[in-house]
């Protein structure tokens, strides 16, 4: 029996960082229960497509080419443009009606491409916001990346994320006493002030505020002052039913440091804040999804995140 009772929520998911997909270049994209493939052209645009070709099933990101803005198989040679159209035969000269590749919606945006999963032939809903901060100069021009992937749902590491008593328990921080937490439309924000000690961080102390935004079930946006300036981007892509990648991004007022001294400590930096997230994975990988939790007056927002996260399923009956 599934471990959730729902599948893979309507969302933007980060799948790949810009600088990863180089002009006239293919990706794999193993994501979203599917096996996808990204191409960019040579003008730079950004193109995802079912990952097998409808000819005999060659997988396209192993050994396929972009050329001319067209993706060609490895297999027969048949090509296919960034709608998914097969444009080119080189053995044939009429091409088969039903020759072309299903095209996911692809979103670049913030040096990060993101694919939204959705019912078929739907459109978007909302999108991820621009970043001031990536355009911004005062600010690193790369994104310094942590990734891990994890026995869990998006939903279930949403909905970590405004469970504020856990913070106190598993990562043995202060009690969280005032925070703000406000649900509208496909997002919802919060923002705490923190003074707190990690057990695991050596008695590492740091007071900080943090304001959050979270779009949809897959993207989270974290702005943190504390010793740096910093904007944390959180992705809970889905790998799968059960499975999710958690790609976290960070960059960084530069202050009085220059470009590779504010890389190395900010780098430092993360990995600490890197290690407590890692404290929640052995608990969400052995626990189960209880979809009539008892809660008491505290978890208030628990009931109010399930309830606002059941717009991103084609059938919210289904939670």
């Amino acid at each position: 029996m599934a471990r959730f009772p729902f599948g893979i929520p309507n969302s933007w998911y980060l799948v790949a960082y810009s600088d990863e997909l180089e002009k006239d270049s293919v990706k794999a994209l193993p994501y979203l229960g599917r096996n996808m493939v990204a191409m960019r052209d040579a003008n730079g645009a950004v193109a995802v497509l079912d990952g097998y070709c409808p000819h005999l099933g060659a997988n396209l990101a192993v050994g396929g080419t972009c050329e001319e803005g067209a993706i060609r198989c490895p297999f027969h040679g048949w090509r296919f443009d960034g709608d998914g159209r097969c444009i080119e035969i080189p053995y044939a000269k009429r091409i088969p009606q039903g020759a072309r590749l299903p095209r996911y919606p692809a979103l670049e945006r913030n040096g990060m491409i993101f694919v939204w999963h959705g019912a078929p032939d739907s459109e978007p809903f909302f999108e991820i916001p621009e970043l001031p901060e990536w355009e911004d100069s005062e600010f690193t021009k790369r994104w310094l990346r942590f990734e891990w992937v994890v026995e869990t749902h998006p939903q279930e590491i949403s909905e970590n994320g405004i469970d504020f008593p856990h913070l106190q328990f598993v990562h043995h921080m202060d009690p969280v006493e005032e925070y703000r937490l406000r649900f509208e439309g496909p997002a919802y924000y919060w923002s705490i002030g923190v003074n707190k000690t990690f057990s695991t961080m050596r008695d590492y102390h740091d007071d900080f505020t943090m304001t959050g935004e979270n779009w949809g079930l897959g993207y989270s946006l974290i702005r943190q002052r504390g010793r740096f300036d910093t904007v944390v981007v959180t992705s809970f892509t889905a790998v799968d039913r059960e499975t999710t990648c958690i790609k976290l991004a960070v960059i960084a007022r530069h202050g009085d440091l220059g470009e590779q001294e504010l890389q190395a400590e900010l780098e430092g930096y993360m990995r600490e804040h890197a290690a407590v997230a890692e404290q929640d994975f052995p608990i969400w990988k052995h626990k189960r999804y209880e979809p009539k939790p008892v809660l008491c007056e505290s978890d208030a927002p628990i009931a109010e995140h399930r309830e606002w996260a059941s717009q991103f399923y084609v059938d919210s009956a289904s939670l």
